[in-house]
């Protein structure tokens, strides 16, 4: 937990975070998953996703913007995979790994996220 956060742990934040990509800009688990930092065009309000020819540059939404800033400033991550594991054990707390987020954990983030507000 870091200062003036409201008591969020910083799996909550990257968790909305990647919701929101899924939700606000229509992204899939395997484009969530390869997203770094150098893709994100912070004043453009854009991500790009994919590589060589299939290369494409989605805009997002002013409120998923919101989100990935927020991710971005809690987790100080300035370069490479913006969603990244967390180390065990620390209840969400503690600090990001440096490999990027499986596929299937984004997916299971998002599939999570569909469910709740399904009941």
């Amino acid at each position: 937990m870091r200062p003036g956060d409201g008591g969020r742990r910083l799996v909550e934040y990257r968790d909305a975070a990647i919701v929101a990509l899924a939700e606000g800009a229509g992204l899939t688990s395997g484009q969530i998953s390869r997203v770094r930092v150098e893709d994100i065009d912070w004043p453009a309000r854009a991500v790009r996703v994919g590589r060589g020819r299939r290369e494409e540059v989605v805009e997002v939404e002013e409120v998923t913007m919101r989100h990935l800033v927020a991710w971005r400033n809690v987790s100080r991550i300035d370069s490479g995979p913006l969603f990244r594991p967390l180390l065990k054990g620390s209840r969400g707390h503690g600090p990001p790994l440096d490999r990027g987020l499986s596929v299937s954990r984004v997916y299971q983030i998002t599939a999570t996220a569909t469910s709740r507000r399904a009941s």
